[in-house]
C-alpha cells in the first residue's frame, strides 16, 4: 500500500475533525469564503421563493374571480333558456320586428319632444297583472298576492346532460321534472296560504299557517323556502334516497340550495 496515500487520509480526516470540534486553522479562509458564497446564495432562493409565492396568490385570486364569473355566466344562460322556453306565443317572430321597428322610431320621436310614448296598438289584446288587477274590482289581495310567487324551472335535456353521472345514475330528465312539479305545487299550497289574512285561513291549515310563519323569521326577508315535512304532506311524496338524489341534482343545478337550521328541519331554499 502506498504510505503518502494513507498520510493523506489522514491528514483530511485530521482536518474533518478539528473543523467539528472548531479549531481548525484555515490561513487562507478558504472555508469562510465558501460560506459567504452558500450564504449569498441562500439569500437569492428566498427572495425567488418570496416571488412565486406572490404570483401564485395572484394566480388564486384571479382563479376565484374566473369562478365566480363564470357562476355568473351560467346563471345569465339558465334565466335566457328559462326565458326563451316560456315565452308566451302571442310574441312570435312577426310581432318581435314589428315592435322593435315601433319602438325605434317612437323612442326617436320622445328623444326630441321629451315626451313619454304611448302604448302599441298592436299590443291591445295583452293582459299584464296591473290591467287586470285594475279592471277586475271583485279580485281578493290573496289572489294577487298569489301571483308572485315563484316557481322552479323545468331542467333541459342539455342540463341534464351536464350532471355528473354518478349522481344521476338511471334517472332520466322526466322524472327530475316530475319533482320539480311536486316542489311548486308545494311552494304555492305554502305561499297561498301565508299569505292570507290569519282570520280568512282555514281551520285545518290553521296549524301550518302558524307553522309556517314561525319558520319564516329564521330566513332573511324574500326568501322561497319549504321543509321535507311540506313536501310529504302537501306534495304526495316520500322523503326517500331516491329524492334526495334528486334533491342533490336540483342542488346542482342551481335550482334549489339547502339552508340548515339548528335544533330545526333543513330548508329547501329557492335560487
Amino acid at each position: 500500500m502506498d504510505i503518502s496515500f494513507v498520510l493523506t487520509q489522514v491528514e483530511d480526516l485530521s482536518d474533518a475533525l478539528a473543523i467539528l470540534e472548531g479549531q481548525y486553522n484555515d490561513p487562507d479562509d478558504e472555508i469562510e469564503d465558501k460560506c459567504m458564497d452558500l450564504f449569498t446564495n441562500l439569500g437569492a432562493v428566498k427572495e425567488s421563493m418570496d416571488a412565486l409565492r406572490n404570483v401564485f396568490a395572484k394566480i388564486k385570486e384571479q382563479h376565484q374571480i374566473s369562478l365566480e364569473k363564470i357562476s355568473e355566466l351560467e346563471n345569465l344562460q339558465k334565466r335566457s333558456c328559462y326565458i326563451r322556453n316560456n315565452c308566451p306565443k302571442v310574441l312570435n317572430s312577426t310581432h318581435v320586428e314589428n315592435n322593435k321597428t315601433f319602438c325605434s322610431s317612437i323612442n326617436d320621436t320622445a328623444t326630441t319632444q321629451n315626451t313619454i310614448s304611448p302604448i302599441p296598438s298592436s299590443w291591445s289584446h295583452l293582459e299584464t297583472p296591473v290591467a287586470k288587477s285594475n279592471s277586475s274590482s271583485d279580485k281578493t289581495k290573496q289572489e294577487i298576492q298569489s301571483v308572485k310567487c315563484r316557481s322552479i324551472a323545468h331542467v333541459t335535456e342539455e342540463e341534464f346532460d351536464s350532471v355528473p353521472k354518478y349522481m344521476k345514475g338511471r334517472l332520466n330528465v322526466g322524472a327530475l321534472n316530475k319533482l320539480i312539479d311536486c316542489f311548486n305545487t308545494v311552494f304555492k299550497k305554502k305561499y297561498d296560504t301565508v299569505r292570507q289574512a290569519k282570520k280568512t285561513v282555514k281551520s285545518k291549515d290553521m296549524e301550518y299557517y302558524c307553522d309556517w310563519k314561525r319558520e319564516e323569521n329564521t330566513e332573511p326577508k324574500g326568501t322561497f323556502f319549504i321543509t321535507g315535512k311540506d313536501l310529504t304532506t302537501f306534495g304526495d311524496t316520500k322523503l326517500d334516497k331516491g329524492m334526495l338524489n334528486m334533491i342533490t341534482i336540483l342542488r346542482h343545478l342551481k335550482r334549489v340550495k339547502e339552508s340548515r337550521q339548528v335544533n330545526g328541519p333543513v330548508h329547501y331554499v329557492l335560487l
